[in-house]
């Protein structure tokens, strides 16, 4: 059975299974893609609001395509999300009257031309931010901020290029290869197992609960199997694997 090592600062630790959101960080027996990541700006933002006064309207938010104009777009904004709109029970703001929004930058706007080393400091995100709102809300009066928080994620998702849907499925292949520990590593992070938070969570919840069937099946077995054939075991392993997903399936419709 195949042990994987994870180190950390602390302490090493070894496992029979693995999943991981950072596929370049799996041993090179495996084909990982070399693709490119994208570094992205995060600044979240809450603003005092009557509760009489809307400053966003309902809804999840907005992307912006990359064929917006550089005019309406000139700090490379991602899109926005209206937070206390799409969760507005996380945490006690809806009832300090606070409005809160999160706004995303960069990504594929730096992937040709990397920001500035060091990456953007915080006041000029932060201006970045309100200067984007302010252009895309032309009506809308924003009071200053009661909280600004900004944060740069380096390389953090990943760029599939165009005609690469040959070397994911090789990938994807090599996880439930037999001489690789097959079915023992799953992918749930983005640009591999699934497109956009969601997908990512979905992939997660189903690598696990197949990882976690294989595992309660395997144990339970073993202490009624003791007279049973090592061909016999092979079989009911190999039975098992099939149900297990290494979070890459979407690639393969």
């Amino acid at each position: 059975m195949s042990v994987y090592q994870i180190r950390t600062r602390s302490e090493t630790s070894e496992f029979t299974h693995l999943i991981t959101t950072i596929p370049s960080l799996l041993p090179t027996s495996f084909s990982t893609p070399k693709f490119p990541s994208t570094t992205v700006s995060v600044i979240n933002l809450s603003f005092p609001s009557a509760s009489s006064t809307k400053l966003f309207p309902p809804g999840f938010g907005y992307l912006i395509p990359r064929t917006v104009p550089p005019s309406w777009n000139p700090h490379q904004v991602l899109g926005v999300l209206f937070d206390s709109d799409v969760m507005p029970s996380v945490d006690s703001s809806s009832l300090q009257n606070l409005t809160k929004c999160s706004i995303l930058l960069g990504g594929s706007y730096w992937l040709d031309k990397q920001p500035p080393s060091p990456p953007p400091s915080h006041e000029r995100l932060i201006n970045s931010a309100l200067e984007t709102l302010k252009l895309h809300f032309p009506h809308t009066s924003f009071p200053p901020p009661t909280h600004a928080f900004s944060s740069t994620h380096l390389n953090c998702i990943p760029q599939v290029p165009p005609k690469s849907r040959s070397e994911i499925l090789a990938f994807s292949k090599s996880l439930l290869n037999d001489e690789k520990g097959g079915g023992k590593v799953g992918i749930v992070g983005g640009g591999f197992a699934s497109v956009g938070v969601n997908g990512a969570v979905k992939a997660a919840w189903e690598v696990g609960r197949g990882f976690a069937g294989e595992i309660n099946e395997l144990h339970s077995s073993e202490g009624g199997r003791g007279r049973e054939t090592e061909k016999g075991e092979r079989r009911a392993k190999r039975g098992v694997r099939k149900a297990v997903r290494t979070g890459m399936e979407m690639w393969e419709v």
